[in-house]
């Protein structure tokens, strides 16, 4: 029983109980591991002969794009449309987000200055999650009610008190997600196809054209969301061009001296990303200073560092500036 069911004009709906994080039903709804890999067999076969790669290399693509519902943070389920639909059509896809557009989630997102940078690996306390205000909705019950983030781990801190870490279940929610909140925040239908060009231009080691597609991006936001002007903003929009970039990137990074924006991973690259509101040479000399590339030296791979340059006057990238490692 969701919390949604019992928000109600009518007193009579209190006396109904809540089991969403009750242990007892958390593989009520979904298929386990061992269901998928059980009555799917012949799928799963069907499947991987269709892409010419080992089961275990599809089971781990299965689970990495439609796995990870949880309620309880160590049972994980995977969601019977995504993946009834994947062995219907035969090819990975964003089957579940297709079934609803959250336009209204974006527009509260946008509404409330929320941070997206927190929905990955936030930490909350189980009171939140237990309350939902029709009257004062909190962004992050309604993430988790909707299904856009899920139960990761739970922290018993004492007999009455849970910590409750949530992220995304998948990667077919994250990438749609973030997807839909960067053509609302520019305006740009288009932005999931320029996403691609910067995948191709980045495995080519063509900085100019990446940047250049990335300009184009900011300069397709309205006028109007400048008038705040808000540097969270510019950043928000960077973060996610970065994190719509695939499974080789890394973002947020946290060390023990600071917080790296971005690591792109390619077959001959590594790019450590700094962006700045200011000098593009101001970014660089972070990255530099604290030695952000050390602990990916042992990775044989060359190491180019890049200081991106916000001009707040012109309203997007001024400059970018790199230096190769070794």
């Amino acid at each position: 029983m969701s919390k949604f069911s019992k928000v109600s004009v009518f007193s009579g709906l209190n006396n109904l109980t809540d089991i969403t994080i009750d242990d007892k039903f958390a593989n009520l709804l979904g298929y386990t591991q061992e269901e998928l890999e059980y009555y799917f067999e012949e799928n799963i076969k069907l499947l991987a002969n269709k892409f010419n790669i080992q089961k275990e290399k599809l089971l781990y693509e299965i689970r990495r794009w439609y796995n990870g519902y949880s309620w309880n943070g160590k049972d994980f389920l995977y969601n019977p449309y995504s993946i009834l639909s994947l062995f219907l059509k035969q090819e990975f896809n964003n089957y579940w987000f297709a079934t609803g557009t959250p336009t209204f989630l974006i527009k509260l997102i946008k509404e409330k200055n929320v941070d997206i940078k927190e929905f990955d690996n936030l930490e909350k306390l189980s009171s939140l999650l237990e309350s939902f205000e029709i009257d004062n909705i909190d962004i992050y019950s309604l993430l988790f009610q909707t299904g856009y983030l899920t139960i990761k781990k739970v922290i018993q801190e004492d007999f009455t008190r849970k910590k409750y870490i949530l992220s995304y279940p998948n990667l077919e929610v994250k990438e749609s997600f973030l997807n839909n909140i960067l053509k609302s925040f520019v305006e740009n239908s288009n932005s999931d196809v320029l996403i691609w060009h910067i995948k191709d231009e980045i495995e080519r080691n063509n900085l100019d054209k990446v940047f250049e597609i990335i300009k184009s991006i900011y300069a397709s936001i309205p006028n109007q969301i400048f008038m705040k002007d808000k540097e969270s903003y510019y950043h928000t929009i960077f973060y996610l061009i970065l994190s719509l970039l695939g499974t080789r990137i890394e973002v947020e990074i946290n060390t023990n001296i600071g917080r790296i924006d971005g690591v792109i991973h390619t077959k001959e690259r590594i790019y450590i990303v700094e962006f700045k509101i200011g000098k593009a040479e101001e970014g660089l000399k972070q990255i530099e200073e604290n030695k952000y590339y050390e602990k990916y030296l042992s990775l044989n791979k060359k190491i180019v560092l890049i200081g991106i340059g916000f001009n707040k006057r012109k309203k997007n990238i001024d400059k970018y500036v790199c230096k190769e490692l070794g």
